[in-house]
Protein backbone atom coordinates (compact mmCIF):
# COMPACT_ATOMS: atom_id res chain seq x y z
CA UNK A 1 0.00 0.00 0.00
CA UNK A 2 1.06 3.59 -0.41
CA UNK A 3 2.44 5.63 2.43
CA UNK A 4 -0.61 6.80 4.36
CA UNK A 5 -1.58 10.43 4.81
CA UNK A 6 -1.26 9.93 8.55
CA UNK A 7 2.38 9.00 8.13
CA UNK A 8 2.96 11.88 5.73
CA UNK A 9 1.57 14.35 8.26
CA UNK A 10 4.12 13.15 10.79
CA UNK A 11 6.90 14.37 8.49
CA UNK A 12 5.40 17.50 6.87
CA UNK A 13 8.64 19.40 6.28
CA UNK A 14 10.30 16.52 4.43
CA UNK A 15 7.47 14.53 2.92
CA UNK A 16 5.33 17.24 1.32
CA UNK A 17 7.92 17.88 -1.38
CA UNK A 18 8.23 14.22 -2.28
CA UNK A 19 4.60 13.18 -1.95
CA UNK A 20 4.02 12.68 -5.67
CA UNK A 21 6.72 10.04 -6.07
CA UNK A 22 6.20 8.59 -2.60
CA UNK A 23 2.59 7.87 -3.48
CA UNK A 24 3.56 5.08 -5.88
CA UNK A 25 6.01 3.43 -3.49
CA UNK A 26 5.00 0.54 -1.26
CA UNK A 27 5.49 1.37 2.41
CA UNK A 28 5.56 -2.38 3.13
CA UNK A 29 8.82 -2.77 1.25
CA UNK A 30 10.87 -0.05 2.97
CA UNK A 31 12.36 -0.41 6.43
CA UNK A 32 11.41 3.14 7.47
CA UNK A 33 10.34 6.53 6.15
CA UNK A 34 13.93 7.71 5.64
CA UNK A 35 14.63 4.68 3.46
CA UNK A 36 11.55 5.38 1.38
CA UNK A 37 12.42 9.06 1.16
CA UNK A 38 15.79 8.28 -0.45
CA UNK A 39 14.13 6.43 -3.31
CA UNK A 40 11.46 9.10 -3.65
CA UNK A 41 14.15 11.77 -4.03
CA UNK A 42 15.78 9.74 -6.78
CA UNK A 43 12.47 9.55 -8.64
CA UNK A 44 11.89 13.27 -8.18
CA UNK A 45 15.32 13.97 -9.69
CA UNK A 46 14.01 12.85 -13.08
CA UNK A 47 12.13 16.13 -13.39
CA UNK A 48 13.85 18.36 -10.84
CA UNK A 49 17.56 17.69 -11.34
CA UNK A 50 19.44 20.76 -12.51
CA UNK A 51 23.03 21.87 -12.66
CA UNK A 52 25.50 24.21 -14.37
CA UNK A 53 25.88 23.98 -18.12
CA UNK A 54 29.15 22.13 -18.68
CA UNK A 55 31.01 20.34 -21.43
CA UNK A 56 33.65 17.64 -21.26
CA UNK A 57 37.02 19.09 -20.26
CA UNK A 58 39.85 19.28 -22.79
CA UNK A 59 41.84 16.06 -22.66
CA UNK A 60 45.24 17.75 -22.47
CA UNK A 61 44.37 18.73 -18.89
CA UNK A 62 43.99 15.20 -17.48
CA UNK A 63 44.82 11.53 -18.00
CA UNK A 64 44.22 8.08 -16.51
CA UNK A 65 47.67 7.64 -14.94
CA UNK A 66 46.12 7.32 -11.47
CA UNK A 67 42.60 6.33 -12.54
CA UNK A 68 41.22 9.74 -11.59
CA UNK A 69 42.52 9.87 -8.04
CA UNK A 70 44.62 12.88 -9.06
CA UNK A 71 41.68 14.91 -10.43
CA UNK A 72 40.97 16.79 -7.19
CA UNK A 73 41.63 20.15 -8.82
CA UNK A 74 39.40 19.30 -11.80
CA UNK A 75 36.43 17.52 -10.22
CA UNK A 76 34.21 18.39 -7.26
CA UNK A 77 34.45 14.95 -5.63
CA UNK A 78 31.01 15.48 -4.14
CA UNK A 79 28.49 12.93 -2.85
CA UNK A 80 27.11 11.81 -6.24
CA UNK A 81 30.15 10.81 -8.27
CA UNK A 82 30.36 8.05 -10.89
CA UNK A 83 31.18 5.27 -11.63
CA UNK A 84 30.09 3.15 -8.66
CA UNK A 85 29.99 -0.40 -7.41
CA UNK A 86 26.48 -1.81 -7.62
CA UNK A 87 25.41 -4.68 -5.41
CA UNK A 88 22.23 -6.15 -6.84
CA UNK A 89 21.12 -7.36 -3.41
CA UNK A 90 21.29 -3.82 -2.06
CA UNK A 91 19.39 -2.26 -4.95
CA UNK A 92 15.65 -1.57 -4.84
CA UNK A 93 13.75 -3.91 -7.19
CA UNK A 94 10.98 -2.15 -9.08
CA UNK A 95 8.95 -5.35 -9.05
CA UNK A 96 8.63 -5.07 -5.27
CA UNK A 97 8.86 -1.44 -4.18
CA UNK A 98 6.19 0.06 -6.47
CA UNK A 99 2.46 -0.33 -5.94
CA UNK A 100 1.67 0.12 -9.63
CA UNK A 101 3.33 -0.46 -12.97
CA UNK A 102 6.08 2.04 -13.63
CA UNK A 103 8.85 2.02 -16.20
CA UNK A 104 10.65 5.34 -16.84
CA UNK A 105 12.47 4.77 -20.15
CA UNK A 106 11.24 5.13 -23.71
CA UNK A 107 14.10 4.99 -26.22
CA UNK A 108 13.70 6.43 -29.71
CA UNK A 109 16.83 5.47 -31.63
CA UNK A 110 17.46 5.40 -35.38
CA UNK A 111 20.45 4.31 -37.48
CA UNK A 112 23.07 6.97 -38.19
CA UNK A 113 26.05 7.18 -40.53
CA UNK A 114 29.12 8.24 -38.59
CA UNK A 115 32.86 7.78 -38.14
CA UNK A 116 34.81 6.88 -35.03
CA UNK A 117 38.05 8.37 -33.82
CA UNK A 118 40.55 7.78 -31.06
CA UNK A 119 41.26 10.81 -28.93
CA UNK A 120 43.98 10.89 -26.31
CA UNK A 121 41.65 9.24 -23.81
CA UNK A 122 38.69 7.53 -25.51
CA UNK A 123 37.23 6.02 -28.67
CA UNK A 124 34.24 8.18 -29.59
CA UNK A 125 31.56 8.43 -32.27
CA UNK A 126 29.44 11.57 -32.65
CA UNK A 127 25.95 11.83 -34.05
CA UNK A 128 22.26 12.34 -33.35
CA UNK A 129 20.91 8.81 -33.10
CA UNK A 130 17.66 9.76 -31.39
CA UNK A 131 16.21 10.57 -28.01
CA UNK A 132 15.81 9.15 -24.54
CA UNK A 133 12.44 9.93 -22.94
CA UNK A 134 12.44 9.63 -19.16
CA UNK A 135 9.08 9.66 -17.38
CA UNK A 136 8.66 10.89 -13.80
CA UNK A 137 6.22 8.78 -11.75
CA UNK A 138 2.57 9.19 -12.73
CA UNK A 139 3.46 11.69 -15.45
CA UNK A 140 2.48 11.37 -19.11
CA UNK A 141 4.95 14.01 -20.25
CA UNK A 142 8.58 12.83 -20.28
CA UNK A 143 11.79 14.72 -19.84
CA UNK A 144 13.49 14.54 -23.23
CA UNK A 145 17.21 13.98 -23.69
CA UNK A 146 18.79 14.28 -27.14
CA UNK A 147 21.66 12.00 -28.12
CA UNK A 148 25.06 13.65 -28.45
CA UNK A 149 27.68 10.91 -28.84
CA UNK A 150 28.69 7.46 -27.68
CA UNK A 151 32.07 6.23 -26.52
CA UNK A 152 33.84 3.24 -24.96
CA UNK A 153 35.82 2.49 -21.80
CA UNK A 154 38.01 -0.58 -21.36
CA UNK A 155 37.87 -2.11 -18.84
CA UNK A 156 34.41 -1.18 -17.61
CA UNK A 157 33.96 1.71 -15.23
CA UNK A 158 30.99 0.34 -13.28
CA UNK A 159 31.39 -2.80 -11.19
CA UNK A 160 28.35 -5.03 -10.63
CA UNK A 161 28.30 -7.65 -7.89
CA UNK A 162 32.09 -7.32 -7.56
CA UNK A 163 32.58 -8.02 -11.28
CA UNK A 164 34.31 -5.69 -13.71
CA UNK A 165 33.62 -6.20 -17.41
CA UNK A 166 35.86 -6.01 -20.46
CA UNK A 167 34.21 -3.00 -22.11
CA UNK A 168 31.60 -0.37 -21.29
CA UNK A 169 29.64 1.69 -23.80
CA UNK A 170 28.24 5.08 -22.78
CA UNK A 171 25.34 6.53 -24.77
CA UNK A 172 25.48 10.21 -23.85
CA UNK A 173 22.40 12.47 -23.95
CA UNK A 174 21.66 16.04 -22.95
CA UNK A 175 18.52 17.94 -22.02
CA UNK A 176 18.91 20.56 -24.73
CA UNK A 177 16.01 22.69 -23.47
CA UNK A 178 17.74 23.29 -20.16
CA UNK A 179 21.23 22.67 -21.47
CA UNK A 180 22.33 21.34 -18.13
CA UNK A 181 21.56 17.76 -17.20
CA UNK A 182 22.94 14.72 -18.93
CA UNK A 183 21.48 11.23 -19.10
CA UNK A 184 23.74 8.28 -19.84
CA UNK A 185 22.77 4.76 -20.78
CA UNK A 186 25.64 2.38 -20.03
CA UNK A 187 26.03 -1.05 -21.62
CA UNK A 188 28.52 -3.66 -20.42
CA UNK A 189 30.33 -6.13 -22.71
CA UNK A 190 32.05 -9.39 -21.90
CA UNK A 191 34.56 -11.23 -24.05
CA UNK A 192 32.92 -14.63 -24.62
CA UNK A 193 34.39 -15.26 -28.06
CA UNK A 194 31.11 -14.38 -29.77
CA UNK A 195 31.30 -11.89 -32.65
CA UNK A 196 29.29 -8.71 -32.05
CA UNK A 197 28.04 -6.93 -35.23
CA UNK A 198 27.52 -3.57 -33.48
CA UNK A 199 31.03 -3.55 -32.03
CA UNK A 200 32.44 -4.47 -35.43
CA UNK A 201 30.63 -1.60 -37.14
CA UNK A 202 31.95 0.76 -34.47
CA UNK A 203 35.47 -0.55 -35.19
CA UNK A 204 35.04 -0.30 -38.97
CA UNK A 205 33.95 3.32 -38.61
CA UNK A 206 37.55 4.27 -37.78
CA UNK A 207 38.43 3.79 -41.46
CA UNK A 208 35.26 4.94 -43.22
CA UNK A 209 31.72 6.20 -42.54
CA UNK A 210 29.38 3.36 -41.64
CA UNK A 211 25.71 3.08 -40.73
CA UNK A 212 25.25 2.08 -37.09
CA UNK A 213 21.98 1.18 -35.38
CA UNK A 214 22.25 1.51 -31.62
CA UNK A 215 18.71 0.26 -31.31
CA UNK A 216 19.95 -3.16 -32.43
CA UNK A 217 21.66 -3.55 -29.03
CA UNK A 218 18.56 -3.03 -26.97
CA UNK A 219 15.50 -4.97 -26.03
CA UNK A 220 12.19 -3.15 -26.31
CA UNK A 221 12.19 -2.49 -22.57
CA UNK A 222 15.68 -3.28 -21.27
CA UNK A 223 16.28 -4.06 -17.62
CA UNK A 224 18.63 -1.62 -15.92
CA UNK A 225 19.95 -0.01 -12.75
CA UNK A 226 19.09 3.65 -12.19
CA UNK A 227 20.89 6.09 -9.92
CA UNK A 228 21.92 9.77 -9.66
CA UNK A 229 25.58 10.25 -10.58
CA UNK A 230 28.10 12.31 -12.49
CA UNK A 231 30.21 12.44 -15.60
CA UNK A 232 33.09 9.96 -15.24
CA UNK A 233 35.58 12.36 -16.83
CA UNK A 234 36.52 15.90 -15.82
CA UNK A 235 34.81 18.10 -14.78
CA UNK A 236 32.83 15.15 -13.26
CA UNK A 237 29.73 17.36 -12.93
CA UNK A 238 27.08 15.81 -10.70
CA UNK A 239 23.99 16.30 -12.81
CA UNK A 240 23.65 12.97 -14.57
CA UNK A 241 20.80 10.46 -14.58
CA UNK A 242 22.52 7.09 -14.92
CA UNK A 243 20.92 4.01 -16.48
CA UNK A 244 23.11 0.89 -16.58
CA UNK A 245 21.79 -2.15 -18.40
CA UNK A 246 21.84 -5.23 -16.19
CA UNK A 247 22.44 -7.76 -18.97
CA UNK A 248 26.01 -7.70 -20.32
CA UNK A 249 26.40 -8.22 -24.06
CA UNK A 250 28.96 -10.41 -25.80
CA UNK A 251 31.98 -9.69 -27.98
CA UNK A 252 35.06 -11.59 -29.17
CA UNK A 253 38.76 -11.35 -28.39
CA UNK A 254 39.76 -9.67 -31.66
CA UNK A 255 37.15 -6.96 -31.18
CA UNK A 256 38.25 -6.35 -27.60
CA UNK A 257 41.87 -5.97 -28.66
CA UNK A 258 40.87 -3.06 -30.91
CA UNK A 259 40.28 -1.12 -27.70
CA UNK A 260 42.72 -2.62 -25.22
CA UNK A 261 45.74 -2.54 -27.51
CA UNK A 262 45.55 1.24 -27.40
CA UNK A 263 46.05 1.04 -23.64
CA UNK A 264 48.29 -1.94 -22.99
CA UNK A 265 50.67 -1.48 -25.90
CA UNK A 266 50.71 2.28 -26.40
CA UNK A 267 51.97 4.19 -23.38
CA UNK A 268 51.02 7.43 -25.06
CA UNK A 269 47.35 6.49 -24.94
CA UNK A 270 45.78 6.70 -21.47
CA UNK A 271 49.25 5.93 -20.07
CA UNK A 272 48.79 2.30 -21.07
CA UNK A 273 46.52 1.71 -18.09
CA UNK A 274 43.05 1.61 -19.62
CA UNK A 275 40.58 4.48 -19.71
CA UNK A 276 38.39 3.76 -16.72
CA UNK A 277 38.00 5.91 -13.62
CA UNK A 278 38.14 4.20 -10.23
CA UNK A 279 34.75 3.51 -8.66
CA UNK A 280 33.44 6.19 -6.30
CA UNK A 281 31.62 5.86 -2.94
CA UNK A 282 27.85 5.53 -3.13
CA UNK A 283 27.37 7.62 0.03
CA UNK A 284 24.00 6.03 0.77
CA UNK A 285 22.60 6.75 -2.69
CA UNK A 286 19.78 4.39 -3.66
CA UNK A 287 20.00 2.30 -6.81
CA UNK A 288 16.73 1.29 -8.43
CA UNK A 289 16.66 -1.99 -10.31
CA UNK A 290 14.04 -2.28 -13.06
CA UNK A 291 14.20 -6.02 -13.11
CA UNK A 292 10.80 -7.52 -13.88
CA UNK A 293 8.46 -7.30 -16.88
CA UNK A 294 5.49 -7.19 -14.50
CA UNK A 295 6.45 -3.69 -13.33
CA UNK A 296 6.74 -2.23 -16.82
CA UNK A 297 4.21 -0.43 -19.01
Amino acid sequence: MALSLAVLKRFPSRMTKIYKSAAILSSKYFKDVADMERVSRLLESISSLQGPSVEFMAENKWDYTKKGTDWSDLCPFGPTQSPVKINSEDSYPASQCFIEKYYPLDLHYSPITTRGRFTKRVYILHGDYGQMHVFPPREKTPRIFDSVQFHFHAPSEHVVDSQSYDLELHLVHKDLKKGTVNAVLGILFKNTGKFNPFIQLSIDSLEKPVEIDIGSLLEKEPQFYFYHGSLTTPPCSENVLWFLMTKPLEMDEKQLKFFTSRWSENKGFAEGKGNNRDVQPLYNRPVLHFDDQDCMH
